[in-house]
């Protein structure tokens, strides 16, 4: 289903350890759930809305943003790491020509000091 590929490829993108086929699975199961749940009448929302909500909700579960940490680049040449929580809070404070990248916390510190240019070792 071409709905469940659309929304699954946005939450992949949030964390690399969750695979893209382990998403389009948990969507049919939240197909399955729309049409048990879905009640049918004048005031109610489409299909395809409730639908894209359940995606949404079923793909949430498994993406969690506690398994998620923010690298901040500064336009100053400095960078910062803060767990992603934390991150959607402050960023809309951030100063201008800061750039940022959402990673999974799954991945090794190595990789991370490489993405980051931070060293954990200080």
């Amino acid at each position: 289903m071409p709905i469940i590929s659309k929304v699954a490829a946005k939450y992949a993108k949030l964390d690399v350890a969750v695979d893209f086929e382990d998403l389009i699975n948990q969507g049919y199961f939240a197909v399955v759930e729309t049409f048990d749940h879905y009640k049918s009448g004048p005031e109610s929302m489409k299909i395809t809305t409730y639908l894209w909500c359940q995606l949404q909700k079923a793909f949430a579960k498994i993406c969690s943003a506690k398994d998620r940490l923010a690298v901040i680049a500064y336009a100053n040449g400095e960078n910062a790491v803060m767990s992603y929580q934390k991150f959607q809070k402050a960023k809309k404070k951030l100063p201008p020509g800061a750039q940022h990248t959402v990673i999974s916390r799954f991945v090794s510190y190595e990789e991370l000091e490489n993405q980051a240019d931070v060293d954990f070792n200080e």
